[in-house]
């Protein structure tokens, strides 16, 4: 399936600038890495690159948190007392590397997490 320059812009909604930006070497990628090229595998793509990348607007995940209540509800797992959120609220590195070891979410599909990175030679 031939995808357009306008239909990679309409199916991530973004920006004219931002869809030349990121056209070839998303055509790249899904060659790449043998991306069924199926009207909804396409579109899945797309969207998800789109969601995970504020519509091609952002590379990193965005750990600026200023409250330390809603850390402690995002992150459970990794947060466990109020006095930890507080030493992380506007910290995205110590969040960063707290939550995620430093493998936070990077790249248009936010790759994640420290086994995710060494598979993907990052």
């Amino acid at each position: 399936m031939e995808v357009t320059l306008e239909q990679f812009r309409l199916a991530t909604g973004s920006a004219q600038d931002r869809a030349e930006l990121f056209y070839e070497p998303c055509l790249e990628t899904v060659e790449r890495f043998r991306i069924d090229q199926g009207v909804h595998s396409m579109a899945a793509f797309c969207s998800t690159i789109s969601v995970e990348s504020g519509r091609l607007t952002t590379l990193e995940e965005d750990l600026y948190y200023k409250d330390a209540e809603r850390l402690l509800k995002i992150f459970p797992s990794y947060i466990r007392s109020i006095e930890d959120a507080r030493r992380l609220v506007r910290n995205p590195k110590g969040i960063s590397l707290e939550v995620y070891k430093g493998c936070h979410g990077r790249g248009l599909i936010q790759l994640t997490w420290e086994r995710n990175y060494h598979i993907h030679g990052e």
